[in-house]
């Protein structure tokens, strides 16, 4: 469920651009899911992309919120209910590191 969530965040993200809006939050946190369907609860962190902004405000959140998590749950095993436990914070690029030591 959280790389549906993931790629649900990242489908939505990319719609809102469409109407000069943003994300400006991204964590597991913000997605429910009736059924098998991920549902944005956070209606709040929908805000206007500021002109000239080329970053995505909520990219950093993401990659630890969801991809890091997900890269460690493949890579090392480590269990997915663990990203949970700070859904807002999530894993840190230097924790991945430690977790996956000198793997490439």
């Amino acid at each position: 469920m959280l790389a549906d969530a993931g790629l649900f965040t990242l489908d939505l993200a990319i719609e809102l651009l469409g109407h000069g809006l943003e994300l400006k939050d991204a964590t597991p946190a913000n997605i429910l899911h009736r059924g098998t369907k991920p549902v944005l609860v956070d209606v709040p962190s929908i805000v206007e992309r500021r002109h000239g902004d080329y970053l995505w405000l909520a990219r950093h959140q993401f990659e630890t919120c969801f991809l890091l998590p997900l890269i460690a749950a493949v890579e090392a095993g480590v269990p997915l209910s663990w990203s949970l436990m700070n859904p807002i914070d999530g894993l840190s690029h230097e924790a991945l590191a430690r977790i996956l030591g000198g793997r490439r």
